[in-house]
């Protein structure tokens, strides 16, 4: 019998994109799967969408927030429901390649993997290519992810063994401190290079954007962290040389 892979997918107010994303899921090669889309108090037709589709296939199932709680509370409610023995993160603005899951579990299964991660392509709001594909690398440690991020969200796959103790923390690059966490105690993920999902970026306020990250980045390295500014300040190198890295290549 096939593995059963969760698929975690966070949606507030989604109606534009939220459809594409469930339609990626359904059209995977590997069909054990379920989807579990957190509703975050939405105010638009999300929610009569994804209804819709739970409606058609058993395998959607849609769980609703009573207030608005972001998505890191999101992605911990749906850690708490899964029922597969490997995890997946999707969000609802993302979508995935039709062989994403079979050539993950394949991989996983066959080098018995804890985490794998694969290359992603970013995409604007017409889904056209935005720069080229972003590689992941073949493997990544806690000493090399505190210098940049290279566990991506979406391209994910890990056993649910590690959904048992780790859980999102409601503060900036709330996926990034999960993965440190994990890391931390060991865990080492792999990479793909093929690309196996597409990653929407909006055209708003991109330089705010960026800001705002370095400075989750740094309260990283010195609150939740605990680094000194020395410290912090030679990890922060590395994370700025990354970031301009991966968009003029």
């Amino acid at each position: 019998m096939k593995v059963l892979i969760s698929i975690i997918t966070p949606s507030y107010n989604s109606s534009k994109t939220i459809e594409q994303t469930i339609i990626s899921v359904l059209k995977q090669s590997y069909e054990n799967w379920e989807l579990i889309i957190i509703d975050d108090k939405s105010t638009d037709y999300s929610v009569k969408i994804i209804q819709k589709y739970a409606d058609l296939d058993s395998r959607i199932k849609l769980l609703k927030n009573k207030i608005n709680s972001g998505v890191a509370y999101s992605r911990n409610i749906g850690l708490d429901h899964i029922n597969g023995n490997y995890v997946c993160f999707l969000d609802s603005d993302d979508y995935w390649d039709s062989d994403k899951l079979e050539v993950q579990i394949k991989e996983m299964l066959n080098n018995n993997l804890s985490i794998l991660t694969s290359s992603y392509q970013e995409v604007n709001l017409e889904n056209i290519f935005v720069g080229n594909p972003i590689e992941v690398p073949d493997k990544t440690t806690y000493k090399s992810l505190l210098k940049t991020n290279s566990i991506p969200c979406l391209s994910v796959m890990f056993e649910s063994s590690i959904a048992n103790k780790y859980r999102f923390k409601k503060i900036g690059h709330e996926d990034y401190v999960f993965w440190l966490e994990v890391l931390n105690d060991g865990y080492t993920a792999h990479g793909l290079k093929k690309v196996l999902a597409y990653y929407r970026v909006g055209n708003s306020s991109l330089s705010s954007n960026k800001f705002k990250a370095a400075t989750f980045q740094w309260n990283i390295y010195r609150k939740e962290l605990g680094f000194s500014i020395l410290k912090s300040v030679y990890y922060f190198g590395f994370y700025s040389f990354f970031a301009i890295k991966k968009h003029i290549i």
